[in-house]
């Protein structure tokens, strides 16, 4: 059988941003011309509401400009952005969204206002808040009505943007993709430690493909101004690396892997998650690569024998990484794989960390973690085999659901998941796809 991997939700976002802010800035946006963009069935949730919050902006700002030439009123207090569960979208257009207003001279006069769904009205935003102050501009949480305000008390953004990588690269990314709109040059300056930075440096291939250059120096980045006047309307269509993770995962717990081909994936990509094909390599007890210089084959304990692999990249991936070592692991009970920096996975659309050890556990997997590292054992087959039926919560949360599938798959039972809808968030067709292909 061939699966193929969805388009890149993580390329997608920024494709979709950088054209529209090429537009914004080449005077070329025009509501019910170029825009709205249309929502296709096949999208995801998270690209669904990265182009609502396009077709929003685009719509309020044109009336807005409409409205102020026509009769020299003021522009609209409010833009509303529907971002529903998507964390892409909120980090992303906090800046976009801003830098967008100070172009149109809507900066000290409108505000934006994120609406949320799930767990996002909870997700920290306390990084790009700090940044953000010095500017002027005030991150305000409506408890009741689970709605996130963004206000503005300048007409334009300075120059310097100091932001920590310690708990989400989308801040930087997003600061990445909206200062070429500003007049003036700008600087990012990394406070902190720097985490999933080949996220980052995905944003810096897609603005490079589109024309725009960034200079990335030790921490920092200088973005010059009107740097999207002279950009250029790009496509780019990649394969998605985090599920072809999953489905590469999958492809390993299959006694005949050669069953399954999974197709759509570039293997010169930029994206981050490619590490899973040193991952598995280093699993299959090969050397692996340097791709991400990652893998450390030692021992963690005395007597063990342990493969610690650093995941402070590649978050995303780690539940599919965690329940695939707990199987591989299960044929010899000294074997461990230890991931080490996964302490964000706690602030994911779900308490990820918690849920991993929770589906550790349905397979008998004993395994620790210490507040940054997870250390994984073997799944118990004999307590498996007692096992009917596995019954398990996807938590809300769309790759948890993924390695739900995987954690059937492994054990050889059937599963009960209580909501498969959330992989709408990034991967529709998937529960149609195990069902007809493995009767999951």
């Amino acid at each position: 059988m061939e699966i193929s991997v969805p388009e890149s939700k993580s390329v997608g976002h920024r494709d979709l941003i950088v054209n529209f802010l090429t537009d914004t800035a080449q005077g070329t946006l025009r509501y019910n011309e170029t825009y709205p963009i249309t929502v296709e069935e096949s999208d995801s949730n998270d690209i669904r509401a990265t182009k609502n919050c396009i077709n929003a902006l685009v719509e309020a700002a044109t009336a807005a400009t409409a409205a102020i030439t026509a009769t020299g009123n003021d522009a609209p207090g409010e833009i509303i952005l529907p971002a529903e569960e998507s964390g892409s979208t909120l980090r992303f257009f906090i800046p976009v969204g801003i830098a967008v207003l100070d172009k149109l001279g809507m900066l000290d006069t409108t505000s934006l206002v994120f609406t949320t769904g799930g767990r996002l009205f909870e997700r920290p935003l306390d990084d790009i808040k700090k940044c953000l102050e010095p500017h002027g501009v005030t991150i305000i949480h409506d408890n009741d009505t689970r709605t996130i305000k963004i206000v503005c008390k300048k007409s334009h953004l300075q120059q310097i943007f100091e932001i920590s990588g310690r708990l989400s690269s989308q801040n930087i990314s997003g600061l990445l993709m909206a200062l070429p709109l500003l007049e003036h040059d700008s600087q990012i300056c990394i406070t902190e430690e720097f985490n999933s930075k080949t996220y980052v440096d995905l944003t810096t291939d897609v603005l490079c493909r589109h024309g725009v250059n960034v200079e990335e120096g030790e921490m920092q980045y200088e973005v010059a101004g009107n740097s999207y006047l002279t950009a250029k309307h790009v496509r780019i269509c990649d394969g998605d690396w985090s599920s072809g993770a999953f489905l590469l995962c999958m492809k390993g717990l299959i006694s005949d892997d050669s069953e399954l081909t999974v197709s759509g994936l570039n293997y010169d990509s930029p994206q981050g998650d490619r590490a899973i094909t040193d991952f598995l390599e280093v699993m299959a007890g090969n050397a692996g690569n340097a791709n991400a210089g990652n893998a450390d084959a030692g021992n963690a304990d005395k007597g063990s024998e342990c493969i610690s692999y650093n995941c402070k990249n590649i978050p995303d991936i780690v539940p599919y990484m965690a329940i695939y070592a707990a199987y591989k692991n299960a044929s010899n009970p000294n074997k461990s794989t230890r991931l080490l920096d996964v302490g964000r996975l706690k602030h994911k659309e779900s308490d990820r960390i918690s849920a991993v050890l929770d589906y550790l556990q349905k397979i008998g997997a004993r395994s620790k973690f210490d507040g940054d590292n997870l250390t994984v054992y073997g799944a118990d087959l004999n307590y498996i085999r007692t096992i009917d039926e596995l019954k398990v919560s996807s938590y809300n949360d769309h790759r948890m659901a993924m390695t739900a599938f995987m954690l059937a798959l492994g054990a050889g039972k059937i599963i009960d998941i209580d909501d498969i809808d959330c992989m709408a968030k990034s991967f529709p067709m998937l529960p149609a796809i195990m069902k007809r292909e493995f009767g999951i």
